[in-house]
């Protein structure tokens, strides 16, 4: 696997999970 194209792309998807993360995390908290 080329590091570039996965460096690339947990950069994409870690912005994806902040934004979803924000909305998530006090009702996650409560299951866990």
């Amino acid at each position: 696997m080329n590091w570039d194209i996965i460096e690339g792309n947990w950069k994409q998807l870690k912005g994806k999970f902040t934004e979803q993360w924000g909305k998530l995390t006090d009702d996650d908290f409560d299951v866990i």
